[in-house]
């Protein structure tokens, strides 16, 4: 059986399921009483007696509209809530038949204060009745490990003699077995007539996709990315003709261009569509690189990228994709460059390729805006650099005296800032990112009731951001659409630039950091580049190499790799593509070797374990003086395989010698693979066998000679008998 524990895990469950239970309401005018469904009998639940963490109870609404509340109950007075309950055994044990109750707080919540006091073990009702079940279900016997799954349903009898206005409720579900329980609890909104304005809501949208293991989007992923039903076209269909403000990752775009006439038709349709929109917008560093672990680790600027060759040189080019005219608002990748971006001419080839800087241009609404990591900037005004910077709500200091309700646009010292509502941010990706309906019912109706309690009669600003990881737009949007069908949210851009920033509401900000862990592991990528630097003559295009070498870095650097946590992993696999060949190519071990004569070849095999074609230069030495060494040699070994160098030796004297061997990529980096092998010198072997050969030849010479001469001998003293043709008798 589950073990009972009371408080933490009440709490904990109803902030984790982001707002399982949705949109139940009463109301004070007129009075909403709730009516037997079918299911359901009313009564009075003292809920949160115990608690375990081990078996959870997760319940979702499907969320409500203002329409179709005031038409539900303009139909017959009713209204009817629907949902589904999911009982979860997390313990070991089989759980025996039980029950579960949901019920909701007939009091209304006017404030966060309340909201987060419902949540947490510290509320408590008026009066028991203040809790009413609305609807019981039983449940079968559980199996260790199983879940259940229950669809509810609900009637609320609301009078309609009046308006029925917008509400907060608490709301909570209990099941119960043998005796324990377990309990989650959410705020739900019940959509209606409002006095207030609907909060407008700055949402950052990443424009990105994931870090894959080349340097750039292949141009088979872009395809897919960019087609009909692609993440990027969807993304894009679901921020066209809205609010939502863009964070373009630079990397996408050079990706793109990088393809020239290549470029498949639906990726270059993609971006001039990118191109054309009216939404806010800013760029991220390339790859949405982390910023603030480059400034915590001493870096002076972020790094940069000089050169993307290595994917434009096997591309024509047609000025097709040339990035739109500089203006004041086009930016290329924050910290690429101090210097301004070219503006192209009618005199310039366009049939040259894009530099780097022109690769990355986005045309940027708000060039200003910078939006560090969360809450790992030491300082995050100082990243800003005179522009605006994002910080998240979690770095503000508890004194700062900021709720969401405070608005959006404020100041740290002389920068001006936006500040990000964490929470709501997690509720928004909580509802995007669910894999179930009722996972993402729960975060929508949480989501409502949260900003409900925000809006203000003169309108709320309110900044959210989704994940730094490519979002699903197609979720987006019905998220978006839910917040605007319950009229508690309109999708709006950030706030102009301050012309007066010091008359913004201050705020301050608690140092964020990375662990010393990290920025070691950080110190461990620019070693590895150094290291991978050192290696780029063993490659046919050593500048290409260079080139990938940076960007790949860069890459290792995204959120993307934080937001997963794994960067440890991530710092793994470009220490191998940088320098896996410092250790990967070797010297294979060779059998002793028999040297007959003055000169000849001693086979030397190269073994390369990486998964790039190499070319090393094989060196060689004699341990004694009995052979002298010819000059290097070059060998090319195709990945996963092994090659044979021949080393040119020259005999001087008889003897066992030993060849040292040693690889280097070009003229100076030795790799640490050495090789020796045991040569028996046997120059005289050649002359004596040459000797032989002579005697033999002579003698067989000699020996022919004296035959025919005995031969002629004999025909002319007549001891040889001339031929008789005639029959003998």
């Amino acid at each position: 059986m589950f073990d009972a524990a009371r408080g933490a895990s009440s709490r904990s469950f109803a902030r984790l399921c982001s707002g399982a239970l949705a949109t139940i309401a009463l109301v004070t005018t007129p009075l909403v009483a709730t009516a037997e469904s079918a299911s359901a009998a009313t009564a009075t639940t003292d809920f949160g007696e115990q608690v375990t963490d081990e078996v959870t109870t997760y319940v979702s609404t499907t969320p409500l509209t203002t329409e179709q509340v005031a038409d539900d109950i303009a139909d017959d007075g009713i209204l009817t809530l629907t949902g589904t309950v999911v009982v979860s055994n997390g313990t070991a044990d089989e759980l025996p038949a039980g029950e579960v109750d949901i019920a909701f707080d007939d009091e209304i919540i006017t404030t966060t204060t309340e909201r987060d006091a419902w949540l947490g073990d510290s509320y408590a009702p008026d009066a028991p009745a203040s809790d009413v079940t609305v609807a019981q279900q039983s449940v079968g016997a559980m199996a260790a490990g199983d879940s259940v799954s229950l669809q509810f349903s609900a009637d609320i009898e609301v009078s309609t003699g009046e308006t029925f206005a917008a509400q907060v409720h608490g709301i909570a579900a209990q099941y119960r077995s043998d005796g324990a329980a377990t309990e989650g609890r959410s705020v739900v909104l019940l959509p209606g007539e409002r006095d207030d304005e609907p909060v407008d809501l700055t949402t950052i949208v990443p424009v990105t996709a994931t870090i894959g293991t080349t340097a750039l989007i292949s141009s088979s992923d872009l395809e897919i990315l960019t087609a009909a039903d692609g993440d990027l076209t969807l993304l894009l269909d679901a921020v066209e003709g809205t609010e939502a403000t863009l964070a373009i990752d630079p990397r996408v775009l050079a990706s793109i261009r990088a393809l020239g006439v290549d470029v498949p038709e639906s990726a270059a349709s993609w971006l001039a569509r990118l191109e054309s929109l009216d939404n806010p917008s800013f760029a991220l560093e390339f790859a949405d690189a982390n910023t603030s672990l480059q400034a915590q680790a001493g870096l002076d600027e972020p790094l940069q990228i000089e050169s993307f060759a290595f994917a434009t040189d096997d591309h024509e080019f047609d000025g097709s994709l040339t990035p739109p005219a500089a203006t004041a608002t086009s930016t290329p990748t924050p910290g690429a460059s101090d210097s301004p971006t070219p503006t192209p001419t009618a005199e310039d080839d366009p049939t040259t390729p894009p530099d780097a800087e022109a690769l990355q241009q986005v045309s940027a609404t708000r060039a200003d805006l910078v939006w560090p990591y969360a809450t790992t900037a030491a300082n995050p005004a100082a990243l800003a650099d005179g522009g605006t910077v994002l910080v998240e709500s979690d770095q503000l200091t508890h004194g700062s005296g900021w709720s969401t309700a405070s608005g959006t646009q404020q100041r740290i010292g002389d920068t001006e800032a936006l500040v990000i509502s964490s929470a709501l941010s997690d509720l928004l990706a909580t509802a995007v990112e669910a894999e179930t309906d009722p996972a993402r019912d729960a975060a929508i109706a949480e989501l409502t009731a949260s900003l409900s309690l925000v809006a203000g009669t003169d309108g709320t600003q309110v900044t959210v951001a989704m994940p730094r990881v490519a979002t699903n737009g197609t979720a987006y949007a019905a998220v978006v659409d839910a917040l605007d069908g319950a009229g508690v949210a309109r999708v709006a851009a950030p706030p102009a630039a301050s012309a007066d920033v010091a008359s913004l509401p201050a705020v301050k900000t608690t140092p964020g950091e990375f662990s010393d862990e990290t920025v070691q592991r950080f110190e461990q990528l620019r070693q590895q580049e150094e290291t991978g630097l050192t290696l780029v003559d063993l490659y046919e295009d050593p500048e290409d190499v260079r080139e990938e070498l940076r960007v790949n870095l860069v890459n290792a650097l995204s959120n993307q790799h934080f937001e997963a946590g794994d960067f440890p992993e991530t710092v793994t696999s470009y220490t191998a593509y940088a320098t896996s060949a410092y250790n990967g190519v070797t010297v294979e071990a060779g059998s002793e070797v028999q040297l007959i004569g003055h000169e000849s070849s001693v086979p030397v095999f190269v073994s390369n374990s990486t998964d790039r074609t190499v070319t090393v230069e094989v060196r060689a030495r004699a341990t004694t003086g009995h052979l002298r060494v010819g000059d290097v040699t070059s060998v090319t070994v195709e990945p996963n395989s092994v090659s044979r160098a021949q080393i040119p030796v020259e005999a001087i004297a008889n003897g066992t010698s030993g060849i040292a061997v040693t690889l280097w990529a070009g003229d100076s980096v030795q790799l640490p693979s050495t090789g020796k092998y045991v040569v028996n010198v046997n120059a005289d072997m050649e002359t004596v066998a040459i000797w032989l050969v002579g005697i033999v030849v002579v003698l067989l010479i000699g020996f022919g000679s004296w035959r025919m001469l005995r031969r002629r001998r004999r025909e002319a003293s007549g001891s040889v008998a001339e031929h008789d043709p005639s029959p003998t008798s």
